[in-house]
Parts: structure tokens; C-alpha cells; sequence
């Protein structure tokens, strides 16, 4: 009789954007995900939020916390199942944005600094990508949330749980 194999489930690493960062945000672990998935919840730093930061350095910020050692996702990224990376954002030009603060911060940096960025991180509507040296691929699901100015903190939880359930429904 062959036993029944337990099965990992994949992580999910769920970043979030300044602008949908404030509030309850551990409540996001209440979304209804298949029970393969294991929701880890990553806020938008606070040090950070007190200092005005470009939509490029929050790229950045995302590649630092995904790629360095230090905070311990780098070490699962060859792990199977491999995890999930989703950014989650209500700012509705943020990759417009963060490409052209790209453009700009490059044509102000030297030749080496050009080089290094140039072709390892890419931009698109849906999602954040960064090439590592040995060729691994790392996608980061960008998800807009949508809502308006009036929205309270509760109404933009919801709409993250929502986003997060969509996302990862079987």
C-alpha cells in the first residue's frame, strides 16, 4: 500500500506597496487560498514609508528583500515547489513610473551601473521581473488594486483579500 506523500506547500510572498500598507494588513492571511499555498505577508517597510521613495527604488527595495541573504527568501528560491512573489499596489501608473525613474537614474549613472540594470530587470503591466546571474528568472506578480480616495482601510483590505484569492484560486 503505498503511502500518501504530504505535500509542501509553495509560499507565497505577498509585498506590499506604500499605498496599500497601512491597517491590519495581517488580516490578508484570512484570504481563502487552496491549501497548497502558505501566505507570508510582507508590509511595506515603515522607515521607508517616512521618506519619499521613487516607484524604481521601491523595484529595487523588492529585489533586495527577494535577493539578499539576510532575509532568508533567497535561500528558498530553488526550493520545490518554487514560491510565489505577488506585489501588491493601488498606484495605477507605478510601473510607467518606476520604468521611466529607471531611465532617468541610469542615464545619471555610469557605464558599470548601466550595464548591471540594464538587462536584469524588467518592467511590464503584470509583473516585476529579475534575472540572477546563473539565468534563474524571478517574476513578481504585480496586482492592482483598484479603488477610490474615499476607500477606507477595511474596504482596501478586502479588495487585497480578493485580489489574492483570484490570483491563487486553483
Amino acid at each position: 500500500m503505498a503511502s500518501a506523500k504530504s505535500q509542501v506547500p509553495a509560499l507565497v510572498f505577498v509585498f506590499l506597496d506604500e499605498n496599500v500598507s497601512r491597517g491590519r494588513v495581517e488580516k490578508l492571511k484570512s484570504a481563502k487560498v487552496p491549501s497548497k499555498y502558505k501566505l507570508e505577508i510582507i508590509p511595506f517597510p515603515k522607515d521607508m514609508e517616512r521618506i519619499a521613495i521613487f516607484d524604481f527604488q521601491v523595484v529595487f527595495h523588492l529585489k533586495k528583500r527577494i535577493l539578499n541573504r539576510c532575509y532568508g527568501i533567497h535561500q528558498l528560491l530553488y526550493r520545490n515547489p518554487r514560491p510565489i512573489f505577488i506585489f501588491l499596489t493601488a498606484d495605477k501608473k507605478f510601473i510607467s513610473d518606476a520604468k521611466d525613474g529607471f531611465e532617468i537614474w541610469i542615464k545619471l549613472g555610469n557605464e558599470k551601473k548601466r550595464r548591471r540594470y540594464a538587462n536584469r530587470i524588467k518592467l511590464s503591466e503584470g509583473d516585476i521581473t529579475f534575472s540572477l546571474d546563473n539565468g534563474y528568472i524571478v517574476n513578481v506578480a504585480k496586482r492592482l488594486i483598484k479603488g477610490g480616495e474615499d476607500d477606507t482601510q477595511q474596504m482596501i483590505l478586502d479588495k487585497m483579500i480578493k485580489s489574492l484569492e483570484e490570483f491563487l484560486k486553483e
